[in-house]
Order: structure tokens, then sequence, then C-alpha cells
């Protein structure tokens, strides 16, 4: 018989949203803050925002002069009542992506 082995790839880590103060904002709300812990040698990052219907309402590559090596993006395209989850994730140099960070949500009523 014949024996082999196959090594997969350790995937890369990924971001972690930590902050989203305060997750409820008003319609009057003009800048939603979104701060992640970021992951080393990460060349940017891809942000995205859907609503409770699972629909987009925000994608964005973030390059460092959008999150200036804060780990915070300002999203201010958002003003429609209703609940919204935010996911980011890492892009290396290389072209390969993280998973995406676990979902946090945020509301706007």
């Amino acid at each position: 018989s014949l024996e082999f082995e196959v090594e997969l790839p350790t995937p890369p880590p990924r971001p972690v949203i930590v902050f989203l103060a305060p997750p409820w904002y008003d319609t009057s709300a003009t800048q939603i803050p979104i701060n992640w812990i970021g992951v080393a040698g990460a060349d940017h990052y891809f942000l995205l925002i859907a609503d409770s219907q699972d629909v987009v309402v925000f994608r964005e590559h973030l390059t460092s002069e959008a999150w200036h090596d804060t780990n915070q993006y300002v999203v201010s395209a958002i003003t429609a009542r209703g609940s919204y989850r935010v996911w980011v994730r890492a892009i290396y140099g290389d072209g390969t992506a993280s998973r995406w960070s676990d979902p946090e949500w945020f509301f706007i009523e």
C-alpha cells in the first residue's frame, strides 16, 4: 500500500473586532467607528457591513492610508434605521486573505 501525508497550510490569523462604541446610534449619527485588532503582516483590510437581511450595504478595501495604522475606520455611509453586522479580514501582500472576523452588531434607531 502507498502511504503519504498532506500538510495543509495554516490559515493566516484573522482580525478581531473589539470595539463598536456605542453599538446604538440614532439616525442623526454621521460617523460609526469600527475598531479591530490587526494581524501581523497585513498589507490592507477589507471591511464588509450587511443589514439584518444579509444585504451588503457597505464594502471597502482599506489601504493603510484609510486606517492610518490605527486599526480603526469610520463609516459615514449608513444612516438608515436597522440592525447591521460588520466583518473585517486581513489581506496580505501576496494576495492571500485571512478568514473573516466574527461579526459584531450595531444598531441605528
